[in-house]
């Protein structure tokens, strides 16, 4: 099956993750990409073969190539960089590449679950960085949205700015959508589709990055 990427700039975000245990998976080698914090229940960290679970309020290294994944009742957060990433129960999220530039850039992969994505303007007008999720590309243009992967349909929501929504490189042509803040789409069978969110639906989002805030006494300064 061919893979999406999703690429989007955004607005600044700063985020403080506060005082937490710390610990490392880098034993394997590869460069750094960001910090995780476990929010509530545990996470676990694939670093190459070797797999290490954290409890909530533990605090750990992420390297490249790694995958987090939390389960039932779980919730986590990793800052990358300038980005910020918030993983939702039972959904993995895979770090492929990092930019060695502070610029942000980089790339990861959504194999499962939900994960809520805070960035940073970019210098530039291209969108630097890529997220995949099973069968389309967006280029993000905003501070917040939200990427959902369920039983192979990937639904992307805007919370804020804007994304073009559009096939990957070797998928049937498809025309790209631009979603605005509010808007909502659904990708499966080949098809990208507009698919309604309520203000209700998106404000839960904010919401529960709000909430994080909250938790973790980060400064989202941009919300």
């Amino acid at each position: 099956m061919t893979k999406p990427w999703v690429l989007f700039t955004v607005a600044l975000v700063i985020f403080s993750l506060g005082c937490a245990r710390e610990s490392s998976t880098s034993a394997a080698g590869g460069a750094q990409i960001g910090k995780l914090q476990v929010v509530k229940g545990s996470a676990v960290v694939t670093h190459g073969a070797q797999k290490t679970t954290f409890q909530s309020g533990a605090r750990a290294s992420v390297m490249v190539g790694d995958t987090v994944a939390t389960g039932p009742g779980s919730e986590a957060v990793v800052l990358a960089s300038k980005q910020v990433h918030l993983l939702g129960e039972n959904s993995q999220l895979k770090f492929e590449t990092v930019a060695t530039d502070g610029s942000g850039a980089g790339r990861v992969s959504l194999l499962e679950g939900v994960s809520t994505f805070l960035l940073p303007p970019s210098p530039v007008q291209k969108p630097q960085f890529e997220a995949a999720a099973n069968s389309v590309v967006a280029a993000v243009h905003g501070t917040i949205f939200q990427l959902e992967l369920k039983g192979g349909d990937v639904q992307v929501t805007v919370v804020r700015g804007e994304v073009e929504v559009r096939p990957d490189q070797g998928a049937p042509p498809v025309a790209a959508k631009l979603l605005k803040a509010g808007e909502r789409v659904l990708a499966r069978a080949g098809k990208i589709e507009s698919a309604p969110a309520s203000a209700d639906e998106v404000g839960k989002i904010r919401t529960e990055v709000l909430l994080k805030k909250q938790i973790l006494g980060a400064d989202l300064s941009t919300f």
